[in-house]
């Protein structure tokens, strides 16, 4: 099928997102961690993820497996067609790279009829979760897509400036970005920061949010002289009290260990296999069922480590 109308389609493989950016490995890691906590998805975030998969194990080389995520995304919204676009034009990509020409074909007119039926406001426009799954897609890939994912937010805030998603993927752009210290991007005072005024906004617009009381608290902790202070704890108990911290944490534990014991696995190859071990060392302080298996683990590590 001629690459040309496959760049046409907004999806994973058309929003320049570059292997050698991030760490595969580790990316694929806590995507399985997040499918497999056991609560409630809201919206679209489960058939999301399995995009997210999806386009990740074809950049580690695996077009099989895409495929296979890609079938668990489309079976999410089955009766929807406006929320499969991107979807389609996943599956539109996996099988024109595996050669299934007359199926690329299928899922790239599917694309055209839903956005005949559905089009969007403009034609220089995405539609609305188009446009919300490439922003997010991009703050979660690398911190080099960050700024991209900023502008993507703010494109969408300036149509929508009460949104209460695009307030809170702009506050989670500009925190990450003031973390970076690089460019313009570099930690500033508390009551400076672009990230704290939008993170507050963003609060005001949805007080359930766990993680944007965790990031103000951690906003008050690394811009203060006295990072102990009163009011980064106070964010941080709020976000343990969150109906959506709660729901996170129910089903996530046997999954988190499962899926950091992998992260460890990748050793040399992931850059984040030193956190894993640490929040594994985390778990080993609970009086947990499956702590034999985890001390089995750190000491087949530390006899390999020998052996070299």
């Amino acid at each position: 099928m001629s690459e040309d109308k496959l760049k046409l389609l907004s999806c994973h493989f058309t929003w320049d997102l570059q292997k050698e950016d991030a760490d595969l490995n580790f990316l694929e890691v806590k995507v399985r961690e997040i499918l497999a906590v056991k609560c409630e998805y809201g919206g679209k975030l489960k058939q999301r993820e399995f995009n997210f998969l999806a386009f990740i194990k074809h950049l580690q080389g695996f077009n099989d497996e895409a495929l296979k995520n890609l079938q668990l995304a489309k079976k999410e919204h089955p009766d929807d067609d406006s929320n499969v676009i991107v979807t389609y034009g996943n599956l539109a990509w996996v099988h024109s790279l595996m050669g299934n020409v007359t199926e690329a074909e299928t899922y790239t007119e599917k694309v055209h009829e839903i956005l005949r039926a559905f089009p969007a406001p403009s034609p220089a426009e995405l539609h609305r979760e188009v446009q919300s799954e490439k922003a997010w897609s991009l703050l979660k890939f690398s911190r080099k897509t960050y700024i991209r994912a900023k502008e993507s937010f703010l494109e969408a805030l300036q149509k929508e400036p009460d949104d209460k998603e695009w307030n809170t993927g702009f506050a989670f752009s500009l925190f990450r970005l003031e973390g970076l210290k690089i460019g313009p991007y570099k930690r500033v005072r508390f009551e400076e920061s672009p990230a704290v005024l939008q993170l507050k906004k963003a609060l005001n617009l949805d007080p359930e949010n766990a993680m944007i009381h965790v990031y103000l608290g951690l906003k008050c902790y690394k811009n203060t002289k006295n990072g102990n202070n009163a009011e980064a704890w106070q964010y941080m108990t709020q976000a343990l009290a969150s109906r959506t911290f709660k729901q996170y944490r129910l089903g996530s534990e046997r999954a988190a260990v499962e899926h950091y014991k992998q992260g460890m696995m990748l050793g040399r190859v992931s850059t984040e296999w030193m956190a894993c071990r640490n929040r594994l060392r985390k778990v080993l302080q609970h009086d947990r069922r499956d702590t034999y298996e985890i001390r089995m683990l750190f000491h087949s590590f530390r006899t390999e480590n020998q052996d070299d």
